[in-house]
């Protein structure tokens, strides 16, 4: 599992009412300097975390939705496309397909024939799922804004981790998801990094989590490395799953 999606981009969930999960490349409002608070005991930032676990434990039960999951800075930017319904996984990545039902996964690399794979082990995690180990290792939020994403009027969620604990974070909530792109950052204790995680104001749905990372460089520019999982579809996503895939995973 980890072979197919090293370097790879997530998929996230949408709800009726909502539009359309955008393409890869359609922009999205940005989150200008990453105006990311301190980490603070503040009884406000306590508040603001406790609200916004709540919302993603929310998120994890849900059963149908849509992730697209795009990464920018192990070598090329790379986008994977992640469908969930009725308990079963279905993730496209430029090298891989993979379908995940239960502890059941089969696997077919580009032009490749569908073969069972191992079971799937506990870091292999639906986009929601592994959003909220992120949001749970950050000792405080704050809401920083609103904006809009795809016409939807959110409230922008904001941390700024130790550096280490941003490695740990995203070993633990994503694994194989995004474990190249981790290990690509060979020194962690220079890098400034940020989180952000948009929620629509009315359906209380997450619609965005961005990971930012700015690593200093020796010569020139420094550069900013992320990992961005924009989630819809809520309710309404399909797996189209070919005819042998369906067979095998009876």
């Amino acid at each position: 599992m980890r072979l197919l999606l090293l370097g790879a981009a997530l998929l996230v969930p949408r709800s009726p009412g909502l539009p359309a999960s955008p393409s890869p490349g359609l922009p999205v409002s940005p989150s200008p300097g990453l105006r990311i608070s301190p980490s603070s005991s503040s009884a406000l930032q306590a508040d603001d975390k406790k609200e916004l676990e709540a919302i993603m434990a929310r998120m994890k039960l849900l059963k149908n939705y849509s992730c697209v999951v795009a990464i920018d800075g192990v070598g090329e930017k790379t986008t994977i496309e992640c469908s969930v319904a009725d308990g079963t996984l279905y993730v496209r990545s430029p090298k891989a397909e993979v379908v995940r039902k239960g502890t059941k996964t089969l696997t077919r690399p580009k032009d490749g024939e569908w073969k069972e794979g191992p079971p799937a082990k506990d870091d292999f995690k639906q986009p929601y799922e592994a959003a909220a180990i992120l949001v749970s290792k950050a000792p405080a939020f704050k809401k920083e804004r609103t904006d809009k994403i795809r016409g939807v009027t959110v409230v922008v969620y904001a941390y700024s981790f130790e550096a280490n604990a941003a490695k740990d974070a995203l070993k633990e909530s994503g694994a194989g998801l995004w474990q190249a792109w981790v290990e690509s950052i060979a020194d962690w204790s220079r890098a400034k990094n940020g989180v952000l995680v948009y929620v629509s104001c009315n359906d209380k749905l997450v619609l965005r989590v961005e990971q930012r990372v700015t690593v200093p460089a020796k010569v020139g520019k420094a550069r900013t490395m992320t990992l961005d999982l924009d989630f819809g579809d809520f309710g309404t996503t399909k797996l189209n799953l070919p005819e042998e895939v369906k067979a095998k995973l009876k």
